[in-house]
């Protein structure tokens, strides 16, 4: 038996509890899990909005899916990862015969199982998991940035998604993980100027924001944000906006704060449904993509291992290391926005 923090039923809460050690499959392997990072989804799932009801049927689920550690058990079938394997997982495993999958678009797929969102994950001492999830990781990298990667990796999407360009004026709502990671990737990606936003409960994650690389930095209860992005860029507004909060209104205001033919690419995950103002949105040409995941963990495992500055940085974002006895704690943490990002590196 081990302990794993388990969404039990359908309303509010998990629970730390004694489950099995998982069995693997011939093609998975187990791994002994070193770090594991909360996630907004999992504390979205512990609240459990209205957005995440379709894990319903997964449940009982343990929750987690950005980890890393050493694998302890192969499968009869498994030829690439060995007994001892240092590794970071992919939380998805994609199916490999839906449409997607055979047109090369794997993180699109329509069947994929992903760890701690529909089958189980890493918030346990072990976690089972298919080969084609394992990346190696290279030995200079710590189990606490092999877990990083996944979050890493979101926000370098969102950056790619959103087509940002050389010298781009770059807005961010969110200074939570996944907007200071889109910050780190905005400024590698060769962003121009970049302001970040939040509320007045984001005050030491918005001077985080500054020491890592954010020209600006605004909380919204004390400025009109519209008329400081446009003053900033001589009323026309930023080239793109890059939504990480979720929170379903600022979707507009994001609209708002770029200029004509601009690009809001939203990595958030809403709670609720919203309202647009589609015909300012059609006159100006604007655009808003969605980026859900990453499908770059190989890239950030590069980006991170070859540039010590940003590998130095990313460590910064994270703010409490616990145990997965503390979930509760770190979850009210995350709630109150009293954290940045929490590990957990104790799992017995």
């Amino acid at each position: 038996m081990m302990k794993a923090v388990v969404k039990a039923k359908p309303d509010v809460g998990a629970v730390l509890m004694d489950v099995p050690v998982p069995e693997i499959g011939e093609e998975e392997v187990l791994v002994k899990v070193m770090a594991a990072g909360l996630c907004g989804s999992d504390v979205h799932t512990y609240l459990w909005e209205e957005s995440m009801h379709y894990k319903k049927p997964y449940l009982p689920l343990t929750l987690g899916h950005e980890f890393s550690g050493q694998v302890v058990q192969v499968g009869k079938q498994v030829t690439t990862v060995n007994i001892g394997d240092r590794i970071l997982a992919r939380p998805t495993h994609p199916c490999g015969t839906c449409w997607f999958c055979r047109h090369h678009q794997p993180d699109n797929c329509t069947h994929r199982a992903t760890s701690g969102i529909t089958k189980n994950g890493a918030f346990a001492e072990y976690c089972a998991i298919h080969e084609d999830q394992v990346i190696h990781m290279p030995a200079s990298m710590t189990w606490e940035q092999g877990a990083l990667i996944e979050p890493l990796g979101v926000g370098a999407s969102c950056v790619l998604r959103s087509g940002l360009g050389y010298g781009d004026f770059v807005v961010i709502s969110g200074p939570g993980t996944i907007g200071l990671c889109a910050l780190l990737a905005a400024r590698a990606q060769g962003a121009g100027r970049i302001a970040i936003y939040g509320t007045r409960k984001d005050q030491q994650r918005l001077a985080l924001a500054k020491e890592l690389g954010a020209d600006y930095t605004f909380i919204v209860e004390d400025c009109d944000i519209v008329q400081e992005i446009r003053a900033l860029t001589d009323g026309q507004g930023a080239e793109v906006a890059l939504e990480c909060t979720g929170v379903p209104s600022l979707l507009q205001t994001n609209l708002s704060l770029v200029r004509s033919k601009g690009t809001v690419c939203c990595a958030g995950i809403y709670s609720s449904p919203t309202v647009l103002d589609l015909d300012s949105m059609v006159r100006s040409s604007k655009r808003i993509v969605g980026s859900y995941g990453s499908f770059l963990f190989e890239q950030a495992v590069q980006w991170i291992t070859s540039n010590s500055e940003t590998a130095e940085k990313a460590m910064r974002i994270i703010s409490h290391r616990s145990s997965i006895r503390e979930f509760e704690q770190a979850v009210q943490r995350s709630i109150h926005q009293e954290n940045i990002k929490e590990l957990f590196v104790r799992f017995d």
